[in-house]
């Protein structure tokens, strides 16, 4: 009878955890829907626009704020699309053997993230202050998942920067330990 209540107990467990895995899988999908749907709304929002408006009706700022912001949305969906698939790469068993950790210059992953993010940083019009000494340390890692990281931290500070638009970026050797400050 123990022997059956411990089993029971078991699948019980088993079952609710299952549960609880559907229903953030759930909530995962729903927020990616939801991301990926907003800039593609826009994006074809536009595009029907301009399409359909006779072209003495748009000036010629008009168009090209379109296009920008169309350029936008297409930046955004490819970082998404881009995490998305690393999260799937990071979840498959054989990652730790696919990662290749090699000397990455933090300083020089930063500059390309933030070359990337340029167009929103100038829209928002938010200075980027960066203190990043040549000669800091290499760290073992893989770029590209580096850059990722730098380019989501770098989206964050652009979609939370309050009042005053400044994001300042610090990297620092303490204790033998590369480590870096976003604020």
């Amino acid at each position: 009878c123990a022997d059956q209540f411990a089993v029971s107990y078991e699948i019980s467990k088993q079952l609710l955890y299952t549960q609880e895995l559907a229903q953030l899988r759930q909530e995962y999908m729903s927020n990616v829907t939801h991301e990926l749907r907003t800039p593609l709304t826009t994006i074809y929002g536009y595009l029907n626009i301009l399409r359909t408006y006779p072209p003495n009706m748009l000036q010629d700022s008009e168009r090209s704020e379109m296009f920008s912001v169309m350029t936008d949305e297409c930046h955004r969906l490819i970082r998404l699309i881009t995490n998305l698939l690393l999260s799937v790469q990071v979840e498959q068993d054989d990652f730790p053997q696919k990662f290749h950790p090699a000397p990455i210059q933090l300083g020089e992953v930063v500059s390309q993230a933030l070359r990337f993010m340029d167009r929103e940083l100038k829209t928002k019009n938010i200075e980027v202050v960066t203190d990043i000494p040549a000669d800091l340390s290499p760290v073992g890692g893989n770029s590209d998942l580096l850059y990722q990281v730098f380019q989501n931290l770098i989206a964050n500070s652009i979609k939370f920067c309050n009042q005053k638009p400044k994001i300042e970026i610090v990297g620092r050797e303490e204790d033998q330990t590369v480590v870096f400050y976003l604020s």
